[in-house]
């Protein structure tokens, strides 16, 4: 199964430290929203709920491998989010969220992950990957949020 290559590595997504096969979509780039954006894909993963608690994860490094220059949270509706810089490159990887469910997110030093409760009713979770390769500033890195919120078309 391929993996989905970003610019700070490939993509890998663990169940309970797990690794597990996925599938990605590559998503419109959004010309209105994030006309600088030079990759925005969606991974969604299905889950078989069983009322105990698991994490899964989307990372694209090993924990002590990963090469960027910073890092930083930026959540908003229905988004929870982590940034990633590297020069001029930002890559922002989502979660999406639904308020009707119980879950918790962790913010990864090379990722994000849902924490599945015994309450959460969600049995499919859906990252967001973005990223503007070469000419982010202050004008354009929010629209790696933007690219990264799946549920935008």
């Amino acid at each position: 199964m391929n993996k989905l290559e970003t610019p700070l590595g490939e993509i890998h997504i663990f169940i309970d430290n797990n690794e597990i096969n996925y599938h990605f979509e590559q998503l419109e780039l959004l010309k209105v929203l994030c006309p600088d954006v030079d990759g925005r894909y969606k991974i969604v993963i299905p889950f078989r709920l069983d009322k105990k608690e698991h994490v899964i994860k989307c990372v694209f490094a090993s924990e002590d491998s990963y090469d960027y220059d910073d890092s930083s949270p930026e959540s908003g509706d229905h988004l929870e989010c982590q940034a990633f810089y590297k020069g001029s490159l930002k890559m922002s990887m989502g979660a999406e969220v639904s308020f009707d469910d119980e879950y918790d997110f962790l913010y990864l030093k090379n990722g994000i992950a849902y924490v599945i409760l015994p309450s959460t009713k969600a049995t499919k979770f859906v990252f967001g990957i973005c990223w503007i390769f070469n000419n982010v500033d202050d004008e354009t890195e929010a629209q790696t949020w933007f690219g990264a919120d799946p549920t935008i078309m």
